[in-house]
């Protein structure tokens, strides 16, 4: 009975985390999700294995900082303020890093799907030689 109300509670806590995360896809724009791509985009190249692939306009990058801040001050206190209070009573604040991550995602597949991002990421189709895909019809 112990491991069945632990399930139910964990159903519940996830539900909470999703809750706010579906709360943060449905309060934000195109525009919103654009910006926390560039955001991550800007972040992800300042790792070091990244210098000379991608280039970052520090000011421009501090400006996505400063409006990725107000967007998720609007968002955890007042768009989505009861879901965030209740993701994080049942689970913590790991509610809200998940939430994110989904929010992350959601604006991730939405740039992916321009037409201009889903050539590149194909691009390296045509490096691939001819005989695997042989193979892998076999």
């Amino acid at each position: 009975m112990k491991k069945v109300v632990a399930t139910l509670g964990l159903g519940l806590s996830l539900l909470m985390a999703n809750s706010l995360g579906e709360c943060l896809v449905n309060h934000t724009n195109k525009q919103d999700k654009v910006l926390l791509v560039k955001w991550i985009v800007g972040s992800y190249a300042h790792h070091p294995a990244l210098k000379g692939v991608v280039s970052v306009n520090e000011q421009q990058f501090q400006q996505s900082e400063k409006k990725v801040a107000t967007l998720f001050e609007r968002l955890l206190t007042k768009d989505c303020a009861n879901e965030f209070k209740a993701a994080v009573q049942s689970k913590g604040e790991s509610a809200v890093a998940e939430a994110f991550g989904y929010l992350g995602r959601v604006a991730g597949v939405e740039v992916s799907a321009n037409s201009y991002v889903k050539k590149y990421l194909g691009g390296f189709v045509r490096y691939i030689k001819p005989s695997f895909f042989a193979k892998l019809e076999q």
